[in-house]
C-alpha cells in the first residue's frame, strides 16, 4: 500500500518527459516541500530528454534522435509547456521568451502512396483554427466522435454546396467537384443516389437519438449499421473504374475508411457498453478494418500506412510486419484529426532540448529540484519481504573538477542556451580522457568503466518514494529483481515491445523551391522505405551557425530492423551506425528525384553538390557533413502498440511495489503510444498518485480501460 512519510525524499530515476512531467506537478504548489523534503533527478550522461533528447553540434547544428514535431491535440504537453515558459520568464526579445515563440503552427500534410506501380502524392492542407493547446478544453466523447465522423462523411461525400471556410476538407472537395465534372460523373449522378437517400438518412437518424448514449436503445445501433453497410457497397458501385484518378480515389478511401471504422465501433457495443477502446486492441488495425468491410484500396492507401509508419508500427522494424492494436490506432487517429487546437502540427523553433528541455530544467532548478549528471542505474533491488524496492545501485560516469559545484549544462548558440551534443568536458576530471576517446556516455554498450565506487541509495534513508521513468527496453537489465519476483512485471517486459529507428538530417543549398517541390512546406509520411517520413524543418536555420550557405534543412526517419545486441558488443554502436550512413547513401541514390527533381539526376538520385559541406567535399563524399543516428539502446527504442499488449502495460499506481511509481510511454496511459502527450499523461498520473489524488486528476483525456 503507498503511504509514504511526510514530507517524503522523492528519488527519480531517468530525466525524459515523463519523469520531468512528474516533477513539475508534485513540485507545482510553492510549499510542496511540505509534502516532499526533496525532489532529486538521476540522470545517465550529460542532458536530460531521453529519447527525445536533442544536442547541438559543428556549427551549432541541431541533432535530433528523430523527427520532432509536436501535435495539436496535446492538450496536456501543451498546457505543462506553456505553464512552463510563463514560469521562467525569459526576458522580451530574448530567444523564445514565450511559449508561442518556441511553437508555430503547421497545417499542411503529404500522405504518400504506391498506386497502380507509380508514387502519387496526396496533399491534405488542414485548416488551422483558432483554439489554442492547453488551454483546458474539454474532449468529447466517443459518441459525440462517431457523430462527428457522421457529419464528415455527409461532407466528404454529399454536399455540393460545401462552404470551403466550414471545414478542413473543404479545399480538397471543391477539388474533387471540378474533378467528378471533368471526367463526367456529374455531380447529381454522383451525389443525389448516394448522399440523399443514404447518407442524409443516416445523420438524421443519429440526430433523432439521446444524447446520452446509456438512454441508446440497441435497435438504433442495428439500424445504423443496416445504413453503413449500405452506405459502404453504393460507395464501391459508384467508383468502380474511376479510383485511378487521385482525387476521386481520395474521397472514396476517406469515405471508406469513416465508414469501416464507425461500423466497427458501433458493432462492438462500446458505445452501449461504456467501454473504452482499449478493448479493441487484441487485433491489429488492418485487420479490424477488413473485418468491418474496408476496401483494399483503403487498406494500402497512404492514410492507413502514413498511420504505420507514423508510429513506427511494424514488429521488429519491419516493414513487412505491420502491426498496431486496433483501439490505440483509432484513438490517436481520432484524436489528431479531430480534437486539434490551432493545427494539426505544430514545428518548433529550435530543437526539442532548446525548447522544451531547456526551459524545463531551468523552472525545476528555480523550484529547488536536484539534478544528478553521469549516474547510470545499474541495478534495482527488491526487499526479501518482496514488497519494497529496498536500493538502487548506480555506476558514476565522471566526475567534477574541484572548482564546480554543480554540472552546468549548456552551450549558447545565438544568444540560446542549449544542450550540447557531447558533454562540456572543461568541467569534468575525466573530460580530456572522454573526448579523446570519443566515448558516449549515454550507450549501452560503452567501453567506459565507472571512475568511483557505485553509489547505492537506500530506501527510508535515501528515498521514500522511487519513480523508475527509464524505458521498458532496459528493464531487463535494470530491473532482474522485479521481474523474477512479480508475473506482472515479468508479463509487461515479455509483451510490450520495442523496435529500433533511424535518423537522417540533410542541410541544402537550395531553398524548397529550388529543390523542385511544387507544393507547400510538408510534413510527409509514408514514402519509400526506411526514411519513409520527411518533414521541411528551415525554420531552424536561423537557430544554427553554419559558415556555408543553408536554404533548407530536412529530417527523415523510419524503422531499422534488428533487435538489441548484446552487452558485450561494444562494436555494435559503430557498426549500426555505419549501416544506417549505407542505408541513407543508398536511399539517396534512388529516391530523391520525386520529391526535388530540381536537385536530382535524371535516375533520381541527390545531386551530391546541392548539400551543404563547409569541408568542400566532392559527390557523396558531402553527405559526411550531414547527420545520421541509429536509436538501438535501450532506452532510445521506440515503445511498439503492438495488438494484445495493451492489458501488459503497468500503470502508474499498480507497480507491485509500495513505495515504487513508474512513468513513461511504456506505462498504461490513455494514449498507450509513444508519444509526447501520452507520456507527460503517465507523469502527471504518477504525481496524482504521490500527491494521494485521483489518478486521472487534471489529466485531460483521461479514459479508464
Amino acid at each position: 500500500m503507498f503511504n509514504p512519510p511526510v514530507p517524503s525524499k522523492v528519488v527519480i530515476l531517468g530525466g525524459g518527459v515523463g519523469s520531468l512531467s512528474t516533477a513539475i506537478k508534485i513540485t507545482d504548489d510553492p510549499n510542496w516541500r511540505q509534502r516532499f523534503s526533496s525532489v532529486t533527478v538521476y540522470q545517465m550522461g550529460w542532458r536530460l530528454g531521453g529519447k527525445g533528447a536533442s544536442g547541438r553540434g559543428e556549427f551549432g547544428r541541431i541533432e535530433e534522435h528523430g523527427l520532432h514535431v509536436w501535435m495539436g491535440f496535446y492538450e496536456n504537453a501543451f498546457r505543462v509547456m506553456r505553464e512552463i515558459y510563463k514560469e521562467n520568464g525569459r526576458p522580451p526579445g530574448t530567444p523564445l521568451a514565450e511559449w508561442t515563440d518556441a511553437f508555430k503552427k503547421h497545417n499542411f500534410i503529404e500522405l504518400m502512396e504506391q498506386y497502380n506501380g507509380t508514387w502519387r502524392k496526396w496533399p491534405l492542407d488542414l485548416k488551422q483554427n483558432d483554439d489554442t493547446p492547453g488551454a483546458g478544453l474539454g474532449i468529447p466523447t466517443l459518441w459525440q466522435h462517431v457523430v462527428r465522423v457522421i457529419e464528415l462523411l455527409e461532407e466528404v461525400i454529399a454536399s455540393s454546396e460545401m462552404d470551403s471556410k466550414k471545414s478542413w476538407l473543404g479545399k480538397l472537395w471543391d477539388e474533387i467537384k471540378d474533378v467528378l465534372r471533368a471526367i463526367g460523373l456529374g455531380l447529381g449522378a454522383a451525389e443525389g443516389a448516394i448522399a440523399g437517400a443514404l447518407v442524409g438518412r443516416l445523420k438524421k437518424h443519429v440526430a433523432g437519438m439521446p444524447a446520452d448514449p446509456a438512454d441508446h436503445d440497441p435497435k438504433h445501433h442495428s439500424e445504423m449499421l443496416e445504413m453503413l453497410t449500405t452506405l459502404a457497397a453504393k460507395q464501391n458501385e459508384r467508383h468502380a473504374g474511376s479510383l485511378d484518378n487521385d482525387l476521386v480515389r481520395h474521397l472514396y478511401v476517406l469515405a471508406d475508411f469513416s465508414i469501416a471504422c464507425v461500423r466497427g465501433v458501433i458493432s462492438s457495443g462500446l458505445i452501449m457498453n461504456n467501454t473504452s477502446l482499449d478493448a479493441l486492441d487484441e487485433v491489429d488495425m488492418i485487420d479490424w478494418l477488413k473485418s468491418h468491410g474496408a476496401s483494399d484500396t483503403t487498406i494500402q492507401s497512404g492514410l492507413v500506412r502514413g498511420m504505420y509508419d507514423l508510429m513506427f508500427a511494424y514488429v521488429g522494424g519491419d516493414v513487412t510486419k505491420p502491426s498496431f492494436g486496433a483501439g490505440t490506432f483509432l484513438h490517436f487517429a481520432i484524436r489528431m484529426s479531430l480534437t486539434y487546437r490551432g493545427a494539426i502540427f505544430w514545428k518548433m523553433q529550435a530543437g526539442m532540448g532548446d525548447t522544451i528541455f531547456g526551459p524545463i530544467y531551468e523552472v525545476l532548478k528555480k523550484r529547488g529540484v536536484e539534478f544528478k549528471y553521469f549516474h547510470c542505474v545499474d541495478q534495482l533491488h527488491v526487499s526479501a519481504n518482496g514488497d519494497n524496492i529496498e536500493s538502487v545501485d548506480l555506476n558514476i560516469q565522471a566526475t567534477l573538477k574541484p572548482e564546480y559545484t554543480e554540472y552546468d549544462p549548456f552551450v549558447t548558440v545565438n544568444r540560446l542556451k542549449c544542450w550540447p551534443a557531447t558533454p562540456n568536458y572543461d568541467q569534468l576530471v575525466q573530460g580530456d580522457a572522454l573526448k579523446e576517446q570519443n566515448i558516449n556516455l549515454e550507450s549501452f554498450w560503452t567501453p567506459w568503466k565507472p571512475v568511483a565506487p557505485p553509489l547505492t541509495l537506500k530506501y527510508g534513508v535515501d528515498y521514500d518514494i522511487l519513480v523508475l521513468g527509464i524505458p521498458v527496453g532496459s528493464h531487463p537489465y535494470i530491473c532482474s529483481e522485479l521481474i523474477a519476483k512479480n508475473s506482472r512485471w515479468s508479463d509487461m517486459v515479455a509483451n510490450v515491445q520495442t523496435t529500433r529507428t533511424l535518423a537522417m538530417q540533410l542541410w541544402l543549398q537550395p531553398d524548397l523551391k529550388e529543390l523542385g517541390w511544387d507544393t507547400l512546406s510538408p510534413i510527409m509520411d509514408s514514402y519509400v522505405q526506411p526514411f519513409n517520413t520527411w518533414a521541411d524543418m528551415s525554420q531552424l536555420i536561423v537557430r544554427e551557425s553554419w559558415p556555408t550557405p543553408v536554404k533548407n534543412v530536412a529530417y527523415f526517419c523510419g524503422t531499422m530492423t534488428g533487435g538489441i545486441p548484446p552487452k558485450g558488443d561494444t562494436d555494435a554502436p559503430a557498426r549500426e551506425t555505419e549501416a544506417v550512413k549505407q542505408a541513407a547513401l543508398a536511399w539517396l541514390r534512388k529516391n530523391p528525384g520525386y520529391l526535388w527533381p530540381k536537385a536530382s539526376t535524371p535516375d533520381g538520385a541527390l545531386d551530391w553538390s546541392k548539400l551543404t559541406d563547409p569541408k568542400n567535399g566532392t559527390g557523396e563524399a558531402r553527405f559526411n557533413s550531414q547527420f545520421w543516428r541509429v536509436n538501438i539502446d535501450p532506452t532510445e527504442q521506440y515503445v511498439l502498440s503492438l495488438p494484445k499488449t495493451t492489458k501488459h502495460r503497468l500503470r502508474a499506481d499498480n507497480t507491485a511495489f509500495d513505495n515504487l511509481i513508474i512513468t513513461g510511454d511504456w506505462t498504461w496511459q490513455p494514449m498507450n503510444v509513444g508519444c509526447v502527450e501520452g507520456t507527460v499523461m503517465s507523469g502527471l498520473m504518477a504525481a496524482n498518485v504521490m500527491l494521494g489524488l485521483p489518478i486521472d486528476k487534471d489529466v485531460v483525456g483521461y479514459h479508464r480501460s
